[in-house]
């Protein structure tokens, strides 16, 4: 069969169709972006974001430019490749024997939403600013600890759908923790129903893809140098034992800095900071860690990004949640808003033997055929380009769970 047969609209679709039903984590987070991204630079897209601050067109704006320039904002959100080879002759097979939605779509699709699950749950975590820790989830972990992590975002006073996303083994164990007291969600999309439950008028999905780690034997740290505005690292000086790296998913809290809600209020209580790559500790403890941008300034031109009350102070405590040693399993409550997350459109691209791009419910999905001149066979591969940032970090709490 002609090579230029394969990568037809037809099969992309089904492709794209799989990866979509198959994650229906994208439910629950913003991916109403009004298709924005034709303002894409390198590797980052443009969105505009609905509630991000917007205002109507045509509404009298009173003041200096610093008052409301941020009142209207594209954000940018960067995106990576996210691709699934398959060989060529595998797929031309299935063609053949006309079962390419059950060999190739339904299987290699799959992949492919496993890693938008994996992408996105990180996101999440790494945006969260309240923190939530179970040591003794026997007793501890059930559905009043899940009531009071969604009254913390509900206090938060974003007023979107709030939303849960947990390990396939903590929604068990929440299950078995007494009463079983999900129902069945009314999420719109039939594709998930069945996938999505909800509890206290939050929906909640489970999936395989969550941060799990055993947390570093830190003793105590503090931290090494003041942080700037907006700043997207942190550097740490820590004592403990046997510390040679910091896992993404690990939390820890910084003396002098609390969370604030949606008005910028101070919340009272002390503000996450979420690891989101592991981390090297070098010489001394010292170790640079990578969080979600963190801004303070009350100055009216920078209020609309605040997520704390106070940035790190050099010899600040740094508290320590976690128990040195234990293995932790993650979940996340969160505002959908608080969420944004894009898929940007992968053009066909040219000097290829076939090629089609297609998009479905929000994922676009990419698939080429071709000779590999240098290995000197016919290829196969779908590529998604995708991405997201916690928008509002303040309607995001992560859940720490101790499992060993």
């Amino acid at each position: 069969m002609p090579v230029e047969n394969i990568a037809t609209e037809e099969r992309a679709m089904l492709i794209t169709a799989e990866v979509y039903s198959q994650a229906p984590i994208l439910g629950l987070v913003n991916t109403d972006l009004k298709g924005e991204f034709g303002s894409g630079s390198g590797d980052t897209v443009s969105a505009l974001i609905p509630g991000y601050g917007t205002v109507s067109e045509g509404i009298a704006l009173t003041g200096t430019e610093a008052d409301w320039k941020l009142s209207v904002q594209k954000v940018p959100i960067k995106v990576t490749p996210k691709n699934m080879p398959v060989a060529y002759d595998f797929v031309e097979q299935s063609v053949k024997l006309d079962n390419f939605e059950k060999k190739v779509a339904a299987p290699y699709g799959s992949h492919l939403a496993s890693k938008v699950r994996e992408e996105l749950f990180g996101i999440i975590l790494g945006g969260a600013t309240r923190q939530f820790v179970i040591d003794n989830p026997k007793d501890d972990f059930n559905f009043g600890f899940i009531s009071k992590v969604l009254s913390a975002i509900q206090d938060a006073s974003m007023n979107g759908q709030i939303n849960c996303v947990l390990s396939n083994s903590l929604e068990a164990m929440l299950r078995s923790s007494g009463l079983n007291q999900f129902q069945a969600s009314s999420v719109a999309f039939a594709l998930w129903q069945g996938k999505v439950k909800d509890f206290g008028g939050a929906d909640f999905v489970s999936q395989g893809e969550v941060i799990k780690f055993k947390a570093p034997n830190i003793t105590s740290a503090t931290v090494s140098a003041a942080v700037g505005e907006g700043a997207e690292s942190i550097r740490l000086t820590l004592q403990g034992s046997s510390l040679s790296v910091i896992p993404a998913g690990y939390v820890f809290l910084v003396n002098g800095v609390n969370s604030v809600d949606i008005f910028k209020r101070d919340t009272g209580a002390n503000r996450a900071f979420v690891v989101l790559k592991d981390a090297t500790v070098g010489p001394g403890g010292v170790v640079d860690l990578e969080i979600s941008p963190i801004y303070a300034d009350q100055q009216r031109q920078k209020s609309a990004l605040r997520n704390a009350t106070a940035l790190p102070a050099a010899g600040a405590t740094v508290g320590l949640p976690l128990t040195g040693g234990a293995t932790y399993q993650t979940g996340a409550v969160f505002d959908q808003n608080s969420i944004g997350y894009a898929s940007a459109a992968i053009k066909a691209p040219s000097g290829v033997d076939s090629s089609t791009s297609t998009v479905d419910g929000f994922v676009n999905v990419r698939f080429v055929a071709q000779f590999d001149v240098e290995k000197g066979i016919n290829i196969a591969r779908f590529d998604i380009l995708t991405g997201g940032k916690a928008l509002y970090p303040q309607g995001v709490a992560g859940i720490w769970v101790k499992v060993g």
